[in-house]
C-alpha cells in the first residue's frame, strides 16, 4: 500500500501523527480498500499547482485564529470523491506555509470522524481556540453535526441555543433548527433536560416549548403566555407552530379505502383506526368533521374517488391506500382540496410533489434509512448487509445504502440470501469463516495433523445489516452470526423483526439494534400497525397545512415523529431499541 508523509518536519503536528499512524496501521491489518484507478488519481486536483497557486495568491497561510475555507473544501472534495485515507495523504503533503495548525486540526478531525474515530476527531476540534466570527461559526457548526450524526440531539441544540445568544450574526441559528433538534429527543431526555436547566434560561425556554407541543394547543398557548420575551415567541413561532394554532378542523373528510376485495380487512383496520383518531383528536362535537367512506375498489380509479369525495362536499381526504390509486390521484391535473395518501405514489421521481398532496405510510425504506444513521454515528464504517432475496430486499438495501454514502461513507458490502442456497453457507460465505476454514484444512493436509486453531471472520466489516423482513428469519440468522465467529458485531435490522405476542421468545435476537413504532412499544399485540397508521392519518389532519410550511417535525405520531420530504412523503422517525433477554428495550 502507498505510504504518505503526514507531517512537516519543520513543524511537527503530533496528534494529526498518531491518527495518521493509527489509521494506516489499521489499514495495513485489514483488507485493503479497493485501489484508486491511476486514471482517477491523475484527475485527482493537484497540491502544487492548483492549491499551493491559491494559497500563494492570497499571501500564503492565514493566521493560526482563522480557518482556511479554501483548504477546508479542497479536501473535503478530495474525502467525498477519493476516500478519507486518500484525502488525509494530501492533508500530510501540505507545508505550514500552504495550512495553519488550527485548519489542519480542523480538517483531520473531520477526517477522523469518517473513518470512524470518534474520540480523535473530538480531541482534534475541542482544543481549537480560534476566534475569527466566521471560524467560531463554523467550528460550532462541525461540532452541532457530529452531536447530530451520533444522535446526541440535546447536546446539539444546546450548542444551537448558546449560538442564537452571542449576538453574532455569523453564529446565528433559526428557531426551527433548534426546535427540529428538540424533536429528535425523546420526551423522557426532555423532562431530565427541563429538570437540570436555570427556570429563567432561554434553553429551558426551548425544552418546555418542545414539550408543550407535544401536549397539545392548550399547553402551548399557556406557554406563549408565560414567556413573551423568549426569543421563539418575538418574531414567528419556529416550525409552522403558528400555522398549526390557528388552523380550523375541517367540515367533513373522505377516506378513500379498498372496503371491498382482498385488502377488506387491512381498509377495516385502518378505518378503525381513523374512527378512534377523529373523536379522540375533536373531542368537542361542534369541532368533530363529519366522516364519510369511499370505496376505490368500486370506482377502478383512485382519481374518479377522488372527485367524488369532492362531489360529496368534502374538504379533506385521507386515502387511498394502494400505490396505484395514490399514483391516479397524483396524476390529475388539480386537487382543489387536501389528500393525505396512505401509501406512497409508484415509482415518485424529484419534483413530482403536489403543493395539496402528501403522503404517510408504512414504508419500511424509512426504517433502513434510520438504522444506517444510527450504526454511522456509533462510529461503525465497514458494515456488511445480508438481505431478504427479492424486491423487498433490494429496496431495504439501497435505502441503507444510500444514507450510508450521503453521511460520507463507501457503498457497503451486500450480500441476498438465495433459496438454492443454504443460509449457514451464504452467512459463511460473507462473513469469511468459510475460506479461514478452508485454509485451515489445506493445513492440515499439508502437515497431516491437525492444526490448532479455530476459524476466523473477516477484518474489513465492523457491523451487519440483517434486512430481513421474517421474524423467525431473522431468529435463524443471528445464531449463524455467532456460529461464524460474528456474534460480537453489532447487529442493525429493521422493526420487521419484531413480532407483537405475548410469550414469544426472543433471546436468540438478543443485542440486535432496531427500531419501533411508539404505539407498538409495551404492547401485546393489541394494536396492528394499520390502526396505528389511521391513528396518526387523522391526527395529521389538523398539522396538515403546517407541514406544507416547514421540513421540520410536526407530529409525535403512534407510527413514529413525522416530517415530511420534497416529494411530499410522510417520513417517519421510530424509536432505537434493542432486544435485551428477550425483551425490548430503549437503545442508550
Amino acid at each position: 500500500m502507498h505510504i504518505y508523509s503526514l507531517t512537516n518536519p519543520r513543524s511537527p503536528h503530533r496528534t494529526l501523527a498518531a491518527f495518521s499512524l493509527a489509521s494506516l496501521l489499521f489499514g495495513c491489518a485489514t483488507t485493503p480498500p479497493p485501489a484508486t484507478s491511476p486514471t482517477s488519481i491523475a484527475q485527482t486536483p493537484s497540491v502544487s499547482t492548483t492549491l499551493i497557486t491559491e494559497v500563494e495568491k492570497r499571501g500564503g497561510a492565514p493566521e493560526n485564529e482563522t480557518l482556511d475555507p479554501v483548504i477546508i473544501d479542497w479536501i473535503g472534495t478530495i474525502a467525498s470523491d477519493y476516500g478519507w485515507l486518500f484525502a488525509l495523504g494530501e492533508l500530510g503533503g501540505l507545508d505550514e506555509k500552504t495550512v495553519n495548525d488550527s485548519t489542519r486540526d480542523f480538517v483531520a478531525s473531520q477526517l477522523a470522524w469518517l473513518s470512524g474515530d470518534l474520540e480523535t476527531s473530538a480531541d482534534l476540534i475541542n482544543r481549537l481556540a480560534v476566534t475569527d466570527p466566521q471560524s467560531v461559526a463554523l467550528v460550532i457548526r462541525e461540532k452541532q453535526r457530529k452531536l447530530t450524526q451520533s444522535g446526541d440531539f440535546l447536546g446539539a441544540a444546546k450548542l444551537a441555543v448558546n449560538r442564537d445568544t452571542q449576538g453574532d450574526p455569523a453564529l446565528a441559528s433559526s428557531g426551527t433548527e433548534i426546535f427540529e433538534l428538540l424533536s429528535n429527543a425523546s420526551r423522557s431526555q426532555l423532562e431530565a433536560a427541563t429538570r437540570r436547566a436555570a427556570p429563567e434560561s432561554f434553553w429551558h425556554g426551548w425544552l418546555t416549548l418542545n414539550l408543550a407541543y407535544r401536549e397539545g394547543k392548550p399547553a402551548v398557548r399557556t406557554w406563549l403566555n408565560k414567556n413573551r420575551n423568549h426569543p421563539a415567541n418575538q418574531v414567528a413561532l419556529p416550525a409552522g407552530l403558528s400555522r398549526w394554532l390557528n388552523e380550523r378542523p375541517p367540515a367533513r373528510i373522505a377516506v378513500l379505502l379498498p372496503l371491498s376485495g382482498r385488502l377488506k380487512s387491512a381498509s377495516e383496520e385502518t378505518l378503525n383506526g381513523i374512527v378512534h383518531g377523529i373523536y379522540s383528536h375533536y373531542r368537542a362535537d361542534a369541532e368533530r368533521p363529519d366522516l364519510i367512506t369511499i370505496d376505490t375498489e368500486l370506482l377502478v380509479n383512485g382519481g374518479n374517488a377522488y372527485q367524488l369525495a369532492v362531489e360529496s362536499g368534502a374538504d379533506f381526504v385521507i386515502g387511498p391506500l394502494i400505490k396505484s390509486r395514490v399514483s391516479e390521484v397524483a396524476a390529475l391535473p388539480e386537487l382543489p382540496i387536501p389528500v393525505l395518501a396512505l401509501n406512497r405514489a409508484e415509482s415518485p421521481q424529484a419534483g413530482d410533489a403536489k403543493t395539496n398532496l402528501l403522503s404517510l405510510s408504512l414504508a419500511p425504506e424509512d426504517e433502513a434509512a434510520q438504522i444506517s444513521a444510527l450504526a454511522w454515528g456509533k462510529g461503525l464504517r465497514s458494515p456488511l448487509i445480508i438481505a431478504e432475496s427479492g424486491l423487498w430486499g433490494a429496496r431495504m438495501t439501497d435505502a441503507v445504502s444510500t444514507t450510508w454514502q450521503r453521511l460520507g461513507g463507501s457503498n457497503p458490502q451486500s450480500t441476498a440470501l438465495n433459496p438454492e442456497v443454504e443460509d449457514n453457507q451464504i452467512v459463511a460465505n460473507e462473513t469469511g469463516t468459510a475460506s479461514s476454514i478452508t485454509r485451515i484444512r489445506a493445513m492440515e493436509r499439508a502437515f497431516d495433523a491437525p492444526v490448532d486453531t479455530q476459524p476466523r471472520k473477516r477484518d474489513d466489516i465492523d457491523s451487519i445489516f440483517i434486512l430481513i423482513d421474517s421474524t423467525e428469519k431473522a431468529r435463524e440468522l443471528r445464531p449463524l452470526l455467532k456460529f461464524n465467529y460474528a456474534g460480537d458485531l453489532p447487529v442493525f435490522a429493521p422493526s420487521s423483526i419484531y413480532q407483537v405476542q405475548s410469550g414469544v421468545n426472543n433471546r436468540d435476537l438478543d443485542g440486535v439494534n432496531f427500531v419501533l413504532a411508539p404505539g407498538l412499544m409495551g404492547t401485546e399485540g393489541n394494536q396492528t400497525q394499520l390502526f396505528l397508521l389511521g391513528l396518526d392519518a387523522a391526527q395529521f389532519v389538523s398539522h396538515f397545512n403546517q407541514a406544507l410550511t416547514t421540513p421540520a417535525t410536526v407530529m409525535h405520531g403512534e407510527t413514529g415523529s413525522l416530517a415530511h420530504d420534497l416529494r411530499g412523503n410522510v417520513l417517519r422517525r421510530l424509536n432505537p431499541v434493542v432486544f435485551a433477554r428477550g425483551r425490548v428495550q430503549a437503545s442508550r
